[in-house]
């Protein structure tokens, strides 16, 4: 994108803001939010928020470092919670009610993970029982959860959920779901970088 995406506007709030928002209308708790690029930038509009904000230094390095950072502050916690969902800010299309629905249909189930499918498409968000944290927290530097959930297929239950197909990557992703160009100036006062 060449700038922090995070940061891009999407119904009058930038796409984490609305990603933190459908986290908080969903009713899990804690909610830790992970920043790397442009922290400074991104913590600004939560504050006031319930939200945990933990600061990966190492994000420049790939997804599984943003990983293990929000694992190892839950981990962290005074109380650990039994399971915790992973979700991503740049899934727009994700709402409060397609994660109260996984949540609901992982403790229904009897897999250790529940995840989004649609097709030949699976991923986040996805409902993962403690018994993961610590595989999480051996993530290599570039690899994502799929990878352990690939590897382990009779742990995994699948949710179809279409909306896990909308991703915002590209400046044509963003056009596409938001019917807009990206702007020149992300916040006022800053274009920000990814």
């Amino acid at each position: 994108m060449g700038r922090a995406k995070q940061l891009l506007p999407l119904g009058g709030r930038t796409m984490l803001e609305h990603a933190v928002h459908v986290a908080l209308d969903s009713a899990c708790r804690p909610i830790v939010v992970v920043l790397g690029a442009s922290a400074e930038q991104c913590k600004a509009p939560l504050a006031g928020l319930d939200v945990e904000i933990a600061i990966n230094g190492e994000w420049e390095n790939g997804i599984g470092t943003s990983i293990r950072r929000g694992v190892a502050h839950m981990l962290g916690r005074a109380i650990v919670p039994r399971s915790a969902v992973l979700m991503l800010a740049d899934q727009p299309a994700i709402s409060s009610e397609i994660l109260r629905g996984l949540i609901a249909a992982h403790a229904a189930g009897t897999q250790s993970v529940t995840i989004c499918a649609d097709g030949d498409i699976i991923g986040p968000p996805v409902v993962f029982d403690r018994e993961h944290f610590g595989s999480l927290l051996l993530l290599r530097d570039g690899e994502g959860a799929k990878s352990l959930w690939l590897k382990n297929p009779e742990i995994v239950q699948r949710r179809l959920v279409s909306e896990c197909r909308t991703d915002i990557d590209t400046p044509m992703d963003y056009k596409n779901y938001a019917g807009a160009t990206l702007p020149e100036k992300i916040m006022p006062g800053g274009t920000g970088s990814a």
